[in-house]
């Protein structure tokens, strides 16, 4: 269900950048098994403005939260993200963000709409997202990431995500887990959710990789049966 083509290049070398990114996939997509319209196929267009120790991008593009979410689907173990990166993760907004990767570690602090894919601003509040990643040593990952609305906090549609998580991959093995939280305000109610996965798999000749994932989420931890 992708069909993702990318365009991305320097417009001055080694200072300015773009990236536009469509998936004609997107215009239809199926629920219930019935097909549906989707939202629009453009999913990333943006600016990116390049120095040694920060780069600045603007434009729209994915909120960095959930490793699997935030990263390229090329780098994903399985077809399909995990249930809880999907719920989660791999959204996209419009908004400004300053991130740079050194040798040991990451970092990536974003400002968006916080209105989602494809949307234009429709408010006064926005959403502040922050991820650090360290690399103690090669082939280790230790990521956090947080989000949340600003100001308002209690207002329905106000979301904060909190996120730890970790891969290791040396040679034909890779071992790669996270945890979310997430938090949701609604009319009424607020809503708070946990998830978490843990996949592993090992290369066999340098081209078959048997993978597992086990995973779970609990859309609202409030309720003692969920659906």
């Amino acid at each position: 269900r992708r069909a993702e083509v990318s365009i991305k290049g320097d417009i001055v070398k080694d200072r300015f950048s773009y990236a536009v990114m469509v998936d004609p996939a997107k215009v239809l997509e199926f629920q219930d098994k019935q097909p549906v319209s989707a939202v629009a196929m453009l999913q990333d267009a943006n600016l990116t403005y390049k120095t040694k120790y920060v780069d600045v991008t603007g434009g729209q593009f994915k909120t960095p939260v959930s490793w699997e979410g935030y990263n390229s689907s090329s780098k994903l173990m399985f077809p399909e993200r995990a249930m809880v990166s999907r719920e989660y993760g791999d959204k996209r907004d419009l908004g400004v963000k300053v991130s740079k990767t050194f040798d040991r570690l990451s970092y990536t602090v974003g400002l968006f709409n916080g209105a989602g894919h494809n949307n234009l601003d429709n408010n006064v509040s926005k959403d502040l997202a922050v991820r650090l990643e360290v690399y103690p040593v090669s082939g280790l990952l230790f990521g956090w990431a947080g989000y949340t609305s600003l100001w308002d906090v209690a207002k329905p549609g106000a979301k904060s995500r909190s996120e730890v998580d970790v891969r290791f991959e040396r040679g034909p093995f890779t071992i790669q887990g996270e945890v979310i939280e997430a938090r949701d305000a609604g009319p009424i109610f607020v809503t708070k959710a946990i998830g978490f996965y843990t996949s592993a798999g090992y290369k066999l000749w340098g081209k078959v990789e048997p993978v597992l994932r086990v995973g779970y989420m609990d859309p609202d931890v409030n309720k003692d049966l969920d659906p």
